[in-house]
């Protein structure tokens, strides 16, 4: 489980630097000051994600897909409610904070996805109900 929480901190940081060194070489009229900001949230939300679904998968493997779809939805209302928030307090490059908090949000969908799909893995493996 450590093992994963590192992979999952290192593919963070990862796309993070990446997608800001992007954000700000190749086009740095979008590049804004709250950018790291998205990063950070994600990983944030993608820890509790990992504490919530290793749990699960020990206490109760056949409940996993009720809880991956319980933390999607979660995480799509929080997202939607962090971009209203930022929208209604700052609003500096508007367009280019929801493109981005978006872009990020489907990358980590990915990730999340991912992860749920070795956690079934090994559930069926081990025969675990």
């Amino acid at each position: 489980m450590r093992r994963k929480i590192f992979i999952l901190l290192f593919v963070n940081a990862m796309l993070g630097i990446a997608g800001g060194f992007v954000l700000s070489s190749a086009a740095p009229q979008y590049y804004f000051p709250l950018y790291w900001l998205i990063p950070v949230y994600y990983t944030v939300l993608g820890m509790i994600y990992a504490a919530v679904m290793f749990h699960r998968a020990r206490v109760r493997p056949r409940g996993l897909l009720n809880t991956f779809m319980l933390m999607r939805g979660v995480k799509f209302l929080v997202t939607v409610a962090g971009i209203v928030l930022y929208l209604s307090l700052d609003g500096v490059q508007r367009f280019t904070f929801c493109l981005v908090m978006m872009i990020f949000y489907f990358m980590y969908m990915f990730v999340e996805t991912y992860l749920y799909y070795n956690l079934e893995q090994r559930r069926r493996k081990h025969g675990l109900q």
